[in-house]
């Protein structure tokens, strides 16, 4: 009898891939982090958009969670900001997203991770 943890040679199959978080919660953390980002250092939305070569309404967006950047524009989320796209898109264990954005600049320019 073969199951779930089988292939069809019987050999076990491959482990579950590592858990993803769902689209909605990225985009949660990403909305609250950048926007916080972005406030904390008082940063119009009009300059990050020219700075990122997407529409205020785009930043707007991303930012309310309602549109989630692409690869290429996380990456210059990354880049703009200074933080790793993985520090964009997750919390850490107790971690509010918002509340972290403005902190994660630590002493002499170097980013908690």
């Amino acid at each position: 009898m073969q199951t779930l943890s089988t292939i069809s040679n019987g050999e076990p199959a491959d482990p579950p891939p590592a858990y993803c978080a769902p689209a909605s919660t990225l985009a949660r953390i990403l909305s609250a982090r950048l926007r916080q980002w972005r406030l904390s250092r008082r940063i119009p939305l009009k300059r990050m958009a020219a700075e990122l070569g997407v529409s205020i309404s785009t930043i707007s967006a991303w930012e309310r969670g309602a549109r989630f950047p692409s690869a290429s524009h996380l990456e210059r989320l990354s880049a703009r900001t200074g933080l790793p796209v993985s520090r964009l898109l997750y919390e850490g264990p107790g971690e509010d997203a918002g509340a972290s954005a403005g902190q994660a600049q630590a002493r002499d320019g170097f980013y908690l991770l």
